[in-house]
């Protein structure tokens, strides 16, 4: 198949598993629920490029229940459902928020506003869309909400085969970067907030990469061994589902220390404040015509 052709298998895989997430979450309901049934559904016509992130109020990035979680949805709830499919590497990455308690709205409009704005300057320009003019876009769009920053310190990324960030960033703000997307796949991410506009590492972690099995303790080998196969980022959940749940985890926090797994630490705002995101992949083929996945609005 076409690079366009894997895109639009796992643009489906997205939709379908989009619109379990859209039945499920729902005050009362287990998060876990929610991920175990949108992963299983994405699995029925494509793969799970990472965990599905299922981040709320002031979580701003990489929430994913462990195996072993009991929390649940809450009226008032702000939900970031973040999801990644993939067909032969090719990545759909791709995300909107749930206002539950629709108290939110405007601050979910910010987003939401400024990833279709961004998408429309880049459907425009194609190849010559500019990195700082689409954060320019993306800032300016936020900030026209008077109540409302964007989060600066997290951006939209390139995307290659197999590499969910390629190396390039696209900044969510205004500079002067007039570098030019040019052909590629990428992810155009904006995240809006009422609070400082910052986030930083919580102590959550639940996602990972694997990165070697260059250890001795057995239980330790059995979950490096495991994460092998996964080319992409995974989740606790995925791995040593027959092992005794304290030792999995001791086998975990050791394989984090010896550098086997590279961490993917919960992204929280600075001031405790909510946080909305919205997100869609651009691919800009080799006849410079732009395709968007999702192809849906939001």
């Amino acid at each position: 198949m076409t690079i366009l052709q894997e895109l639009k298998k796992a643009e489906k895989a997205w939709k379908d598993a989009k619109k379990i997430a859209d039945l499920l979450v729902k005050p009362g309901i287990n998060l876990l629920q929610v991920a175990e049934e949108v992963e299983e559904k994405i699995e029925e016509s494509a793969e799970i490029a990472f965990p599905i992130n299922i981040s709320r109020n002031n979580e701003a990035a990489h929430y994913s229940p462990k195996s072993d979680c009991t929390e649940t949805f809450k009226e008032g709830d702000l939900v970031k459902i973040d999801i990644g499919t993939h067909s032969n590497g090719y990545i759909v990455d791709a995300a909107y928020t749930i206002d539950l308690g629709r108290l939110h709205l405007e601050l979910c409009r910010a987003s939401k506003e400024a990833v279709n704005n961004a998408v429309k300057y880049i459907q425009k320009e194609k190849n010559d869309a500019e990195f700082g003019e689409i954060g320019n876009i993306i800032e300016t769009t936020i900030k026209s909400y008077d109540a409302y920053k964007l989060i600066y310190n997290l951006t939209g990324h390139s995307m290659e085969q197999y590499k969910l960030h390629a190396g390039k960033s696209i900044f969510n703000h205004a500079s002067n970067n007039k570098n030019k997307l040019g052909q590629g796949l990428f992810a155009i991410e904006p995240f809006a907030t009422n609070g400082s506009g910052l986030i930083q590492n919580g102590y959550f972690c639940s996602i990972y990469d694997y990165a070697n099995s260059i250890t001795r303790l057995s239980n330790c080998r059995i979950l490096a061994d495991e994460a092998k196969k996964f080319k992409l980022p995974f989740s606790e959940r995925w791995i040593g589902k027959d092992m005794d749940p304290t030792q999995k985890k001791i086998a975990i926090n050791s394989l984090v220390q010896s550098g086997c797994f590279r961490t993917h630490p919960i992204l929280v705002e600075k001031q405790g404040s909510y946080v909305s995101q919205h997100e869609k992949t651009v691919y800009i083929d080799e006849d410079n015509k732009v395709h968007v996945f999702p192809n849906i609005e939001f």
